[in-house]
């Protein structure tokens, strides 16, 4: 999750996010299965990380993170859009800063 600033008062305008698919450890994927009738790798992608925490105890999830590649993804993503938000901010009169902050946290 990143930050968009307004280019004239500096305020944040909005905020710029991208979901990160998690890939569950192999007990995860166990406990899936035995929720419902869940054949596949891919019906975990969705029946969602939402449904998965409530499913199972808090200590259960706590280990669940998405991988260094996958954060360096999401990073590459939302650089991506802030750079063409920048460019069409232009077109419409609402400037935004091109400026990136690094949230605590976050890659």
């Amino acid at each position: 999750m990143s930050p968009v600033f307004g280019k004239d008062d500096g305020n944040v305008n909005n905020f710029v996010a991208v979901q990160v698919p998690i890939s569950g450890r192999e007990h995860h994927r166990k406990k899936l299965r035995n929720v419902g009738d869940l054949s596949s790798d891919t019906s975990e992608l969705v029946f969602g990380s939402c449904r998965r925490n409530a499913c199972f105890r808090l200590k259960d999830w706590e280990h669940c993170e998405a991988s260094e590649s996958k954060k360096l993804k999401a990073v590459e993503a939302i650089n991506t859009m802030l750079s063409i938000l920048t460019c069409y901010s232009e077109l419409s009169g609402r400037f935004v800063c091109g400026k990136r902050y690094r949230l605590r946290g976050v890659v």
